[in-house]
C-alpha cells in the first residue's frame, strides 16, 4: 500500500536556498566572464552582468533534487509540491518542498534513517550541486554587456556554441564561428573543427554526433572536418 509524503527540504538542512548559497552568490559565474571575453564577444574594458530569474532557477533546482531523491529511494517517484520565497531574507529563505507520490507506509522511517546517515551533511553540496546542478545557473543566466543584451537575435546559437564547447571540453581560448549553419572552432593550435547543424544528408561515420536542445528546440549537431 502506498501513501503521499511531502518534505520541506530547506526545513530539514537538505537545501540552503537562493541568497549567498552555494547556488547563488555574487561571483558564481566569474569564470563566465572569463569565457565570455576569450570568445571575443567582449572585452576587459566592457562591463558585464548577469541575472537569473528566481522562480525558473529554484523549480530547475527542485527538480533536480526530485531526480536524485528517485535514486537514493529506490523505485520511488517524487514531484514539486510547493516553492515558495519569502518576500526579505533577514529571518528566512527559499523553501523546496517534495512530495513522494508512491511512498510507502514507513516512508518518513525511510527518510529519518537517511537524515541521520552522516553522509547527508554533504548531500546539497556533493549529490546534488556539484553532480547535477553545478551548470544549472550559466544555463539560465541572462547576460548584459553595458546595460545592453549581450546575446540579442543570435543568442540561441550562441548558447549552442557554448554547449558544444563544453561537451568537448574545449580550452576556454577555443574561437568558434558560425557561417552557412557550420560551426568552425578554432584552437589556440590552429586546429580546426568544423560541425554541420541539421545536415539535410547522411555523414556516416561521423567522429561526433549529438543533439542539443536549446530553448526547446532539437539542433543537431555533426562533426565535418577533419573526418
Amino acid at each position: 500500500m502506498t501513501m503521499t509524503f511531502t518534505i520541506d527540504l530547506t526545513n530539514k538542512s537538505l537545501f540552503s536556498g537562493l541568497y549567498e548559497s552555494v547556488w547563488l552568490y555574487n561571483e558564481a559565474l566569474d569564470a563566465e566572464v572569463e569565457d565570455i571575453i576569450q570568445s571575443g564577444n567582449a572585452t576587459e574594458n566592457d562591463t558585464l552582468d548577469w541575472t537569473v530569474d528566481a522562480k525558473t532557477y529554484l523549480k530547475k533546482i527542485a527538480e533536480t533534487y526530485c531526480n536524485v531523491l528517485s535514486s537514493v529511494f529506490p523505485n520511488s517517484q517524487w514531484v514539486v509540491h510547493e516553492l515558495y520565497s519569502p518576500r526579505e531574507y533577514n529571518f528566512d529563505t527559499d523553501h523546496i518542498v517534495l512530495e513522494w507520490v508512491n511512498a510507502p507506509q514507513n516512508a518518513k522511517q525511510q527518510f529519518d534513517a537517511f537524515l541521520q546517515d552522516p553522509d547527508t551533511e554533504t548531500f546539497e553540496q556533493y549529490d546534488v550541486y556539484d553532480k547535477y546542478g553545478h551548470e544549472l545557473l550559466s544555463e539560465l543566466a541572462v547576460w548584459a554587456k553595458n546595460d545592453k543584451p549581450l546575446y540579442e537575435d543570435n543568442q540561441p546559437m550562441d548558447k549552442l556554441i557554448q554547449e558544444l564547447k563544453n561537451e568537448l571540453l574545449c580550452d576556454p581560448s577555443t574561437k568558434a564561428s558560425i557561417t552557412d549553419d557550420i560551426i568552425t572552432l578554432t584552437d589556440d593550435l590552429g586546429r580546426v573543427a568544423q560541425f554541420q547543424i541539421n545536415p539535410s544528408e547522411i555523414i556516416a561515420n561521423p567522429l561526433f554526433e549529438q543533439h542539443f536542445y536549446i530553448d526547446d528546440v532539437d539542433y543537431c549537431l555533426v562533426q565535418t572536418h577533419p573526418i
